[in-house]
């Protein structure tokens, strides 16, 4: 591990900036692989898209509103969004 650490500080100050934004794009890469890698693995061990909307029906009352990409608007949300925010600050 010291090994790795000593040359990723050895390489960020020999490339510079450059550098970094090189190895940050291949991080990227290799992540982005990997996440889309886990969804195909993952929904072909379901069966597919229609078989995890069916079990999420039968799990959740109402598997639309899990499945939306939009948030709830309902009353009770904006103030409980709002409750929130100002429980933070």
């Amino acid at each position: 591990m010291l090994i790795c650490l000593v040359f990723i500080g050895f390489y960020s100050m020999l490339s510079g900036f450059s550098g970094v934004v090189m190895t940050n794009l291949v991080q990227i890469g290799i992540a982005m692989f990997g996440s889309v890698a886990l969804a195909v693995v993952t929904i072909a061990k379901i069966d597919g898209i229609g078989q995890l909307k069916e079990k999420l029906a039968a799990h959740y009352d109402n598997s639309k509103v899990i499945l939306s990409i939009l948030p709830d608007f309902s009353v009770k949300s904006v103030i409980l969004t709002f409750e929130v925010c100002l429980s933070v600050q």
